[in-house]
């Protein structure tokens, strides 16, 4: 999701015992979860916009789940992933 030069993305991985939390943060729009939307309408290559639908489907399929959290302009994903095993 980086854009352009100077872009930076962060990413956090927290150990919560049972689950394993990923935190991905950039600055944003905030309805980039909702199905069909892209994240740079201005992009001329191909895509449905579906990546985070998808992405939030397949999480709740396998008992996990994806949140979007807005703070200001710092745009936030968390996925919470249960440990297999």
């Amino acid at each position: 999701m980086a854009r352009g030069k100077g872009s930076r993305v962060y990413v956090e991985i927290k150990d919560g015992g049972a689950q394993v939390k990923l935190i991905f943060k950039n600055i944003s729009a905030a309805e980039l979860v909702k199905r069909f939307t892209r994240g740079d309408e201005a992009r001329s290559s191909s895509g449905s916009g579906l990546g985070l639908f998808i992405v939030q489907s397949l999480l709740e399929l396998q008992k996990g789940s994806l949140d979007v959290k807005i703070d200001g302009d710092l745009f936030k994903v968390i996925l919470i992933i249960p440990k297999v095993g």
